[in-house]
């Protein structure tokens, strides 16, 4: 029976590892406000017509080309991929995109920043943290979109973050706490730009990446206007501790990391609007922990990406109009 369970512990750790999963279903979507006692839920609701955007191009064919699908215990899990599919146009404006790295201590961060066609003035960012053995590519279709929509998005590749990354470092040095460094400093570095508005900076953070913003976004509030997180990695002890049996194997410290401390004590002194959006089959990282994290800050929104898995390969629709209305309510 234990062996059966390390068995099952390593498969959900190796799915998680193996980049993105496969949407189950058609992806309907509904909106579930939660709040703390002392203060009232502010729920972002979709009200405009849900746009075709670049994150939704991605054929059947090139969704799987890249994955492998298998099966334990009537689990399916497909490993590989892109969590948000290839990049594309959309009805919206187009928009510019250049290389911009930023620099954490001695450490280059390769970054890509992406601006609307023909903007004036100062712009609203969104900066894009990726997720596990990803990079910031995997981001570039959001990052599109919001530049399509007159924000600067930035996306870049965590230090060791993944073996593909373009920053250098190797993961068996990554820890969640080099992460939450390199956001910061990249949060440091985009706030200067003279044509980002300082004041208006948001964090997107997908999986891990939704961990680390949400770590961010307590430590660097006075910084922040918004957060946007996407099936994040907010488990608690008792899961991260099944998990960290697998670091020797994989060489994953932020396991280990998120086994020591109770997240949850870690990202509530984020006090403005958080929008949070969950696939209810996610068996990566169960539902569960978004529902318990929506509770624990002051004002926070949980959209439930029904039945998608750890990404919203076949519901971007639900998922881009949701955070391009948060955006359009904070901007």
């Amino acid at each position: 029976m234990k062996r059966a369970k390390r068995i099952s512990a390593f498969i959900v750790a190796a799915a998680l590892i193996a980049t993105s999963f496969t949407a189950c279903g058609t992806g309907k979507g509904k909106s579930v406000g939660s709040q703390s006692t002392s203060a009232q839920t502010t729920q972002a609701q979709s009200t405009a017509a849900p746009q075709t955007t670049a994150a939704e191009t991605t054929t059947e064919e090139e969704k799987t080309s890249s994955s492998i699908e298998i099966e334990i215990g009537g689990n399916s899990f497909s490993l590989g991929g892109s969590s948000s599919g290839n990049s594309g146009s959309s009805a919206s404006g187009g928009y510019e995109s250049e290389v911009l790295y930023c620099k954490n201590g001695s450490e280059k961060l390769y970054g890509e920043m992406y601006t609307p066609d023909n903007y004036s003035g100062k712009l609203p960012v969104v900066i894009l943290a990726h997720s596990y053995m990803l990079n910031g590519s995997s981001l570039s279709a959001y990052a599109e979109m919001f530049a399509e929509n007159g924000y600067a998005a930035y996306i870049f590749d965590f230090w060791g973050g993944s073996s593909s990354t373009r920053s250098g470092g190797s993961t068996s040095d990554m820890t969640l706490y080099t992460e939450i460094s390199d956001l910061k400093a990249v949060l440091s570095e985009i706030r200067k730009l003279d044509y980002i508005d300082s004041s208006s900076v948001f964090l997107l953070g997908t999986s891990l990446g939704g961990c680390v913003a949400a770590m961010t976004a307590n430590d660097k509030a006075s910084q922040i206007s918004g957060l946007i997180l996407l099936y994040p990695a907010l488990i608690d002890k008792k899961q991260a501790a099944e998990w960290s049996q697998m670091g020797s194997w994989f060489g994953i410290n932020w396991m280990n990391d998120l086994a020591e401390i109770n997240v949850f004590d870690k990202i509530g002194g984020f006090k403005g609007d958080v929008l949070i959006l969950h696939g209810d089959m996610d068996m990566q990282v169960p539902i569960k922990f978004s529902e318990r994290a929506v509770k624990v800050y002051r004002f926070a929104t949980l959209v439930t990406i029904s039945g998608a898995g750890h990404n919203f390969s076949r519901s971007n629709r639900t998922a881009n109009s949701n955070m391009l209305e948060y955006m359009k309510k904070h901007t």
